[in-house]
């Protein structure tokens, strides 16, 4: 019995000193560049591919902000990055801003999906935010590309509707002037697909005007 109790102690004592152990080489660590103002290293993500190992960082400013994918190298004085500036939706070319925001690894680690979370597109008179993300290899190489829950611009059918409770709170120049306002947004809206009605709240509802 005791010598299963030293046996214990003794494999809780080596596991506790493992566990405080880390594998960052605090000696000789290698150092990556870049320019700050492009936040470079935002995201850095390690990667294997058979032999070829390394990493790669994320600048979602680079290029006025439109962002870039980085692979440092040790033997060479400029990192190697791949921009995206423009996606084309719709036959439209929207600009691409802040690629590198978020970056995921495949289980494997040879290849990667980088995201923007800033791809903006007006559809009727709205502005519409988006993201973009593509596929690559540990090599900056393209595989595909595709847009998350992407929001196509479609006309849609509007109704706007305006409902009197009819408690007669508003007096009579109150109820002439939202009238009045009314009216005016029906005269804006006349052109479009839009709808207006308003309505009288009683025992049955009443159309006031159309």
């Amino acid at each position: 019995m005791q010598r299963r109790i030293f046996l214990l102690i003794y494999t809780v004592a080596v596991a506790i000193h493992v566990s405080l152990a880390f594998n960052i080489d605090v000696t000789e660590p290698d150092v990556y560049t870049g320019e700050q103002k492009d936040f470079f290293g935002y995201k850095v993500l390690q990667f294997i591919s058979g032999t070829n190992k390394g990493i790669i960082v994320t600048a979602p400013l680079q290029l006025n902000g439109s962002g870039g994918i980085c692979k440092p190298s040790k033997n060479q004085d400029k990192n190697k990055c791949v921009n995206y500036e423009d996606v084309t939706v719709a036959n439209k070319t929207i600009p691409v801003k802040h690629l590198g925001l978020s970056i995921a690894a495949d289980y494997i680690g040879s290849q990667f999906t980088v995201c923007s979370p800033s791809v903006a597109h007006e559809c009727n008179e709205n502005s519409y935010l988006n993201s973009v993300c593509y596929t690559m290899t540990d090599d900056l190489r393209e595989i595909s590309s595709f847009k998350p829950a992407f929001e196509e611009c479609t006309r849609k059918t509007v109704d706007l509707v305006f409902l009197f409770d009819g408690s007669a709170s508003m007096t009579e120049d109150e109820f002439t002037k939202n009238k009045d306002f009314i009216v005016d947004i029906m005269k804006t809206l006349q052109n479009t697909s839009i709808k207006v009605t308003a309505l009288l709240q009683h025992e049955t509802f009443q159309n006031i005007y159309c």
